[in-house]
């Protein structure tokens, strides 16, 4: 399992120090849990393990981290330093790519610096959990990991130690069918392996989701190729701790073992777990000294002691397997031999001397005896005719591994590349410049500063809408009949004269009418149908009322209504704005314009450099789907713009500039076209004529020779490479050095010729 890094720490410093303690830091969706642990003669030793504190926001992180971190911490010796250096353990759904993702790194960094831990790496916990569980049981794991949390199961699936994949599914109230679905979107040809580890930070949910898959006919799934019912097991929660101490620990220090304890030897079980030899009633078990009192005829020997048998008997080995020999502290105690019986006493010693199977695996040296017939050490001549005629193929090998060696060093020193950029600091020098952009070509003219340019063009089109801001009073106005009352001659009154009511309220006659004369003891009486001027239920005007008709006096002429008006109502609504109708036409013509500008980088050839200064664009078209005023609840613009922009030669614009500034580069410093910025304003434009303002940046970089530099570092490793540049280079800042092919170890040096190394140098921006 490979340990990914936050920071640049150096690992061989952790080797060296192994009685130091480290933190084991298991984050989980909702839970979090710490552990203290130390390397001990190759065994992580997991000494303390804090219970799984639950945490909701980052805040609760912080305070639950702390709250683990100081119960631990409480419990390890007195004359023990606070452990700093920390292993995180993380879900899979903290990961993109491979990496934590930026927000949740983002958050361990802030919570390492709040609680002053320095993380030195992380692991994905599943990953964890196959490799302890491989050291566990002493072979690669093929299982499902269901990780059961709160909003959803994660689940991985590893087929002979090899993860397979990974996938996130949501939670629902039936655990099976979501562990179903998860399981459904792996391609395993041979089928998913039938056992499925569950884990997460709250042991009794781990229980009931157990009891949840084990009461599920999983052979009715016949799309995941079961053949019978998975076996369901439990990961404990104080188990992923030590799985998260064990993967750090191999990884840190090639750590060979892991224990819960500060013990160094085996209790009784943990004798009886390695030790599964199987006993009967034919086995005898001796000691080194017990053994070497037997008779050699006890072993088929023909005379001799134990000892010198042992080393004159070709057939007998110590155990090589180192995995098969460790004591519980991964060191190997001392040469372990089994003597098997075999029926066939003619058999040879070959084949009844052999080292111990796995599973005898002992605290103290002991040796299994069998009794067996006696062997002669005798071969026969078949035998010696079938070692001579061995040799002859050892011998071809030796000359066929010769010859791959060779080969490999001449392909070592021949073959491997590298890519060595260099980032120097730069030293900027500005200078201004006007410059004249013309259509023809036949008009250009270096000395005068005018270059010849092309106009591009595109069409773009869009449609938004946006929820209109304006409002209005819309309604109907109150109508009624008044009857005139004249004293005096004769009267017309046209339609549209004012009549004005109680309160100011202004009516208007609808049609126009002859008013009788009369006197002031007998008024004459004419009846008209009367309109309010604005709407809205206060022109609502209850019998009874007198109003007064235009400019004439009341004495001469006065109307009344009999009865009640009615049919003024008003109410609120939405309508378009003019400040809706600009805001909507600028962000469309923002984003076209963003549109057209990705177009224009279309057209444009490979040296060709648009200025985006001159860029303008033109209206083809423009409509509101509601006018200004009208009511509506949201309004749309569609618009189509023809957008242009000059362009010039990049090659040709950063000629001008080095000529320009060429005599200004100090000694010591280079310029290439590329360490040019510029930056354009458009002064003036007519007729297709373009006057630009330039602003120019150049970064010059100190004079390196190429093949010098190469030469100084071909055949280093890139760490001593980076030192020769950082004391050869002025200005070095820092160096990125890609070999190809990437050898491990002592074999990951710079290619030995300098034509294989291609040095740039580059400015730090």
């Amino acid at each position: 399992m490979d340990l990914k890094k936050f920071l640049p720490i150096q690992n061989k410093n952790l080797r060296k120090n192994n009685e130091e303690y480290f933190w084991a830091l298991l984050i989980e969706p909702n839970f979090v849990q710490v552990g203290a642990w130390r390397v001990v003669e190759g065994i992580v030793q997991v000494s303390h393990i804090s219970p799984a504190i639950a945490w909701g926001s980052f805040q609760d992180l912080v305070d639950a981290t702390d709250s683990a971190l100081s119960s631990v911490v409480s419990e390890l010796p007195s004359d023990a330093k606070d452990p700093v250096k920390t292993v995180f353990g993380v879900a899979n759904s903290w990961l993109a790519d491979g990496v934590i993702k930026p927000d949740y790194l983002s958050e361990i960094k802030s919570l390492c610096e709040k609680l002053g831990l320095k993380p030195i790496g992380f692991v994905v916990l599943p990953e964890a959990i196959a490799l302890y569980l491989k050291y566990q049981e002493r072979s690669a794991v093929s299982a499902i990991f269901v990780g059961c949390y709160k909003e959803f199961i994660e689940i991985s699936v590893f087929k002979l130690g090899n993860l397979i994949g990974v996938t996130l599914v949501s939670r629902s109230v039936a655990l099976v069918e979501d562990v179903v679905e998860g399981l459904a979107r792996f391609t395993v040809p041979d089928g998913i392996p039938s056992r499925i580890v569950l884990y997460n930070g709250k042991e009794s949910e781990l229980e009931e989701a157990r009891q949840d898959l084990l009461a599920s006919d999983w052979t009715q799934f016949i799309h995941l190729k079961l053949i019978h019912q998975p076996k369901i097991e439990v990961f404990l929660p104080d188990e992923k701790i030590k799985s998260v101490s064990f993967a750090g620990g191999v990884e840190l220090t090639q750590a060979k073992g892991v224990s819960f304890s500060e013990t160094t030897e085996f209790d009784d079980d943990s004798v009886s777990k390695f030790d599964t030899v199987n006993r009967d009633e034919n086995v005898s078990v001796l000691t080194r000294d017990e053994l070497e009192n037997l008779p050699p005829s006890h072993f088929g020997f023909s005379g001799g002691s134990f000892n010198e048998n042992i080393k004159l008997h070709k057939n007998v080995h110590p155990v090589k397997d180192e995995t098969l020999a460790f004591d519980s502290f991964g060191k190997l105690k001392r040469e372990i031999y089994s003597v098997v019986n075999h029926d066939d006493g003619n058999e040879s010693a070959k084949d009844n001397l052999k080292p111990t199977k796995e599973g005898d695996l002992r605290t103290e040296a002991t040796v299994k005896i069998l009794e067996f017939p006696k062997l002669s050490l005798t071969l026969p001549p078949f035998l010696n005719n079938l070692f001579l005629a061995i040799k002859m193929p050892v011998i071809v090998g030796i000359i066929v591994l010769l010859a791959v060696f060779a080969g490999g060093f001449v392909a070592w020193w021949y073959y491997p590349t590298a890519e060595v950029v260099i980032y120097v600091s730069s030293r900027n020098l500005d200078e201004k410049m006007q410059i004249t952009v013309v259509s023809e070509k036949d008009s250009e003219n270096f000395d005068s500063k005018i270059l010849s340019g092309n106009i591009i063009k595109t069409s773009v089109s869009g449609r938004k809408t946006k929820e209109t801001t304006g409002s209005k009073t819309i309604g109907d106005k109150a109508k009624g009949e008044v009857t005139l009352y004249r004293v005096g001659p004769q009267l017309t009154l046209k339609s549209g004269t004012v009549l004005t009511g109680p309160g100011g309220l202004k009516f208007t006659i609808d049609n126009d009418v002859v008013v009788a004369s009369g006197s002031a003891s007998s008024p004459s009486e004419s009846k008209v149908s009367v309109s309010a001027v604005q709407i809205g239920p206060d022109y609502n005007l209850a019998s009874g009322a007198s109003f007064s008709v235009s400019n004439y006096s009341v004495n001469d002429i006065e109307a009344k209504n009999e009865n009640a008006f009615s049919g003024g109502t008003s109410r609120e609504v939405s309508s378009v704005s003019s400040n809706d109708h600009k805001e909507l036409n600028s962000s469309l013509t923002e984003e076209l314009v963003l549109t057209a500008k990705s177009e224009l980088e279309k057209l444009l050839s490979a040296d060709e450099l648009y200025v985006q200064e001159s860029l303008k664009s033109t209206v083809k078209e423009s409509r509101f789907s509601h006018p200004i005023g009208a009511e509506a609840e949201s309004v749309e613009l569609a618009l189509d713009l023809t957008i242009s922009a000059v362009t010039i030669s990049r090659s040709k614009i950063s000629e001008l500039a080095m000529s320009v500034i060429e005599s200004k580069i100090p000694e010591g410093f280079i310029l290439r076209p590329d360490q040019l910025d510029f930056s354009f304003k458009l002064a003036n434009s007519a007729n297709e004529k373009y006057v630009f303002d330039v602003s120019i940046v150049a970064n010059l970089l100190p004079q390196v020779d190429p093949r010098i530099v190469a030469q100084k570092i071909k055949g280093k490793y890139p760490s001593m490479a980076e030192e020769i540049l950082q004391n050869e280079v002025a200005g070095y800042v820092r160096a990125e050095i890609k070999s190809k092919p990437k050898l491990p170890g002592r074999l990951g040096t710079l290619p030995q010729m300098v034509k294989n190394i291609d040095v740039q140098v580059a400015a730090e921006r």
